[in-house]
């Protein structure tokens, strides 16, 4: 019998932070995300986002071989890319709604909302965002989800460097996020 893998979330956010490698969201959060990937690589971990983040993670922000590389590491098998259909626009609406009608409200942008709802349908185990604000949204979901940032302790610790880290090219320093 197969183990089940354990599903994490990416909202856009996460994504952008490894292209950029940005460091300023806490102590380990970037490094965690990027074990995360390593957990995908090896066939540990499954991550789960929607497709909105194409329209979200534009390539005028990037260059075009690290926005190549971002669409080839999102084809991999472990990588589910969730439609935005009928239900889980439904039930970001429905989420957008109970958060308009919270004491206090809590503003919730559709995007977020998009997130939020796919991650819920599609059960993922956790939700990773880089954005706080993310937490108050599922305390008014009918279902829970835990979101926080990615952090090292939520990790399966394994010893190969993940492929876009590896550098093919000494004067390439971005992520080589397709080859592996």
């Amino acid at each position: 019998m197969a183990r089940r893998l354990l599903k994490r979330y990416w909202d856009t956010s996460v994504f952008a932070a490894v292209l950029k490698q940005e460091r300023g969201h806490g102590p380990g959060v970037l490094e965690a995300a990027v074990e995360q990937m390593r957990q995908v690589e090896s066939g540990e971990l499954v991550i789960v986002s929607s497709h909105i983040i194409f329209a979200e993670i534009l390539p005028g922000h990037y260059s075009p071989s690290v926005y190549d590389r971002l669409r080839g590491w999102l084809q991999r098998e472990h990588v589910h890319l969730v439609a935005a259909d009928q239900p889980v626009m439904l039930k970001a609406g429905a989420l957008r709604n109970r958060c308009l009608q919270a004491t206090p409200k809590v503003k919730l942008y559709t995007a977020d909302a998009i997130h939020a709802a796919t991650a819920l349908l599609y059960q993922a185990d956790e939700f990773h965002s880089l954005d706080d604000r993310l937490n108050a949204v599922f305390e008014h979901a009918e279902e829970r989800l835990r979101a926080s940032k990615p952090q090292q302790s939520q990790l399966i610790l394994l010893p190969r460097t993940p492929s876009y880290l590896e550098e093919d090219d000494a004067d390439d320093n971005e992520p080589d996020l397709q080859s592996g």
